[in-house]
C-alpha cells in the first residue's frame, strides 16, 4: 500500500499519488477530517492545483478534478472525500492520457486499450472511458481503418492482404477491414501499382538468368507486399513480357 507522509515534500507526495493503481489505497498525509485552508495553482503546471488542509499539503489535482469535486477553501475533507478525490484524479489522468494518444494519431479501440493496460491502467475504467470517447466521436475504428488503408496503400505500397493482416493485429474486425479495402482499393489500380513495384527492381531480377526462378522471385516479392490472385499473376506476366 502506498502512503503519503507529512515529512515528504509536495513533489514526492504527488509522484506517489500519480504512480498508484486504481485499486491501491492512498493514505492521506493529513489527519482527517480536516478543513481546506488553501487552494494554490502549481508553479510548473498551471492547470493543476495543490490542496492544503490544516495548512499541510493534502493532494495535487487537475483543474477538472477540482471543478468536479467543487471543493473550496473552508470545506471539510473526510476519508470518503479524500478517496473520491483520488479516484476522480485517477480517472482524469487516464482520460487525458487516452486523448493525448489520439491527438498524436488515430488509434483503433483495441490498440488504445492494449496500450493503456500495458501502462498499468485499470481495465474496466479504460473500457468505460473508451466507450465515452467513442460516443463523443474522438475514437472510431471506421475512421482509423480508412486512414490506415489509405496510408499503407499510397505511402507504403502495400497490397490488400498485408493491410488486412496489419488491421487484424490492431483489433479491427474482418468486416470493417474488408469494407474499407473494397472502397479504396480498385483492382486496376492495384495491378498498376504491382507493375510499378516490379519495374523499380528490374535490374535485380534481370540478374537471375533462369526465367522460372526470376518469375518465382517476382511473385514472392509481390506476395510479401500483400498482392495476390489475378493482380499478382497478371502483373508478373505482363512485366516479364515487356522485358523481352
Amino acid at each position: 500500500m502506498t502512503s503519503f507522509r507529512p515529512g515528504y515534500n509536495n513533489n514526492q507526495q504527488q509522484q506517489q499519488q500519480e504512480e498508484h493503481s486504481d485499486d491501491e489505497k492512498i493514505e492521506s498525509p493529513v489527519t482527517l477530517p480536516a478543513k481546506i485552508t488553501s487552494v494554490q495553482v502549481q508553479k510548473k503546471h498551471k492547470d493543476r492545483y495543490s490542496l492544503f488542509a490544516d495548512d499541510q499539503f493534502l493532494i495535487g489535482i487537475s483543474e477538472d478534478t477540482l471543478i468536479e469535486s467543487n471543493l473550496k477553501k473552508g470545506d471539510a475533507v473526510d476519508e470518503g472525500t479524500f478517496e473520491n478525490l483520488i479516484k476522480t484524479e485517477y480517472k482524469s489522468k487516464l482520460r487525458f492520457w487516452l486523448i493525448d494518444r489520439l491527438a498524436s494519431r488515430d488509434h483503433s479501440r483495441a490498440e488504445l486499450y492494449r496500450k493503456a493496460v500495458q501502462k498499468g491502467y485499470d481495465k474496466n475504467l479504460t473500457n468505460a472511458l473508451l466507450d465515452q470517447l467513442e460516443s463523443a466521436d474522438y475514437l472510431s475504428d471506421e475512421r482509423f481503418t480508412k486512414a490506415f488503408v489509405r496510408d499503407k496503400h499510397k505511402l507504403n505500397k502495400w497490397g490488400p492482404r498485408k493491410i488486412q493482416a496489419a488491421l487484424q493485429q490492431k483489433g479491427i474486425t474482418s468486416d470493417v477491414a474488408k469494407k474499407e479495402l473494397d472502397n479504396q482499393l480498385d483492382k486496376q489500380d492495384l495491378y498498376k501499382q504491382a507493375k510499378t513495384l516490379l519495374q523499380k527492381k528490374r535490374n535485380r531480377y534481370e540478374r537471375e538468368p533462369d526465367f522460372m526462378k526470376r518469375k518465382q522471385k517476382m511473385m514472392r516479392f509481390l506476395a510479401g507486399r500483400g498482392f495476390s490472385g489475378d493482380v499478382l499473376f497478371n502483373a508478373v506476366d505482363d512485366v516479364l513480357e515487356a522485358w523481352k
